[in-house]
């Protein structure tokens, strides 16, 4: 027996739940760690599939309102998301716009490319397009679960060294990176301090990348980590000095993580 879906029923529950999928998950950040990150989402995907399969649906049983219905489903989405901000100061407001930010570019975006139905990217691409029209100052750009993932199953320690260096278009076997590549092996492996804070900075620097590549100018801050702490710690272990290096590299990364993830 062929089943019909119900367009009225299937819009009213995609239009009662879609300003959920982001209100109800404004902590996620909490789980954007290596060791949480895939969960997260993946769990995140699970319990937001039936609102975009429903938005799938309508779009079934009424093809030729594709474009209609996913526009209506954002429009929903983006009001119930001012409305949850009426109340709100001008400085908690910009927090909780910046932290929205990255749980849409870091969580619900990936999420909802990640349900790999035939509205998903069409979904997404909208919905970008009309929030960095309502919120120019807090633009994004489409990223994808597998990527993400990626930057965090990537061993060593020199995370941010290597984004540096791409920006500066230098290869993977540059000086700068050997050096580094080459402190970490010898100097932070060999102590148990050394390699507990090469765990911590596993955790942290992920996340710092991330919320640095959100900024429309995140080549001048690549380059300004580079003159303002990088050089300084090449300077270091080329000076033999690789205890005042582990003190400026993490100095640096805790520097990173009060301007750009706390």
């Amino acid at each position: 027996m062929e089943h019909t879906f119900d367009y009225d029923e299937n819009m009213q529950f995609a239009l009662e739940h879609i300003g959920g999928i982001l209100l109800d998950n404004t902590k996620l950040m909490d789980q954007f760690k290596k060791k949480l990150y895939k969960d997260a989402l993946l769990e995140y995907k699970d319990a937001s599939k039936a609102t975009f399969e429903a938005i799938d649906r309508a779009c079934t049983v009424k093809e030729e309102e594709k474009e209609a219905i996913i526009e209506a489903c954002i429009d929903r989405a983006l009001s119930d998301f001012e409305v949850s901000m009426q109340n709100m100061g001008k400085g908690k407001k910009n927090s909780y716009l910046e932290n929205c930010k990255m749980v849409l570019a870091l969580f619900t975006i990936p999420m909802i490319l990640e349900q790999k139905m035939d509205t998903s990217e069409a979904y997404v691409d909208r919905f970008i397009e009309k929030w960095m029209e309502r919120y120019p100052k807090y633009t994004f750009h489409k990223g994808t679960y597998e990527s993400l993932l990626q930057g965090f199953e990537k061993k060593g320690f020199c995370y941010i060294t290597t984004a540096v260096c791409e920006v500066q278009n230098k290869p993977d076997d540059c000086y700068e990176l050997m050096m580094f590549r080459g402190f970490r092996d010898k100097y932070l492996m060999k102590e148990e301090e050394g390699r507990a804070l090469v765990e911590e900075y596993y955790e942290l620097a992920p996340r710092i990348l991330a919320a640095i590549d959100l900024k429309p100018a995140k080549n001048e801050i690549y380059q300004d980590i580079w003159n303002n702490h990088l050089l300084v710690c090449l300077n270091n272990i080329e000076n033999g000095q690789d205890s005042l290096c582990k003190d400026n590299y993490m100095n640096m990364v805790k520097t990173l993580e009060r301007r750009y993830i706390s």
